[in-house]
């Protein structure tokens, strides 16, 4: 189960900042669905990721993420899993 912060004055929306990597990049796609992107201290290879809150009744009550860890060469790979991941979340 994640924590959830209002940012934006739009009842259930989320800011995943505190979950992601520090100094992640975030695009917000709607009020609960995001797509990051961060270097990591350390690690090579770049970081891209989605977090969507799911909800039940209305109201956030979990939520999913996904991070993908492969070389920048192999970034169209990456998009297509986050993709492939936003897609399910969406028919759920």
């Amino acid at each position: 189960m994640g924590a959830w912060w209002e940012t934006d004055g739009v009842s259930g929306s989320v800011n995943p900042t505190s979950l992601l990597p520090a100094g992640a990049h975030i695009i917000r796609f709607n009020y609960t669905e995001f797509g990051f992107g961060a270097t990591v201290s350390g690690d090579p290879y770049p970081h891209n990721g989605v977090s969507v809150a799911m909800s039940a009744d209305g109201s956030p009550s979990y939520f999913t993420e996904v991070d993908v860890i492969v070389p920048a060469s192999q970034h169209a790979m990456a998009t297509q899993i986050l993709n492939q991941d936003l897609q399910a979340n969406r028919n759920n």
